[in-house]
């Protein structure tokens, strides 16, 4: 199921939308780590989260146009999310890990 999209060249109201989602299912995880597992290549990153934002911040490049969608999984506090740009327009899939 998906949770939150966006769309390239979205609107501000187009935003809004998205970041008000992503704080509907996502405020419960501020202050708990966050695992990243980047699925088309090996990379991996940990953090924080301090603001709810942070989920997209962290994977979408930045002083770019790309589309960012996450939804949900059948595991409990795991997520997959997909982010498209210009070097990547295929997508870069990630596993969201939230820890406890």
């Amino acid at each position: 199921m998906i949770l939150a999209e966006l769309q390239p060249y979205a609107d501000d109201f187009e935003f809004e939308d998205f970041t008000f989602e992503l704080d509907d299912h996502f405020s419960k995880y501020l202050d708990k780590e966050v695992f990243v597992k980047c699925k088309n290549l090996t990379a991996t990153k940990t953090f924080t989260l301090a603001y709810v934002n942070q989920i997209w911040q962290e994977l979408a490049p930045k002083n770019t146009d790309f589309s960012f969608l996450i939804k949900d999984t059948n595991k409990e506090n795991v997520y997959e999310a997909k982010c498209s740009h210009h070097d990547c327009p295929t997508g870069q899939n990630f596993i969201i890990t939230f820890n406890f």
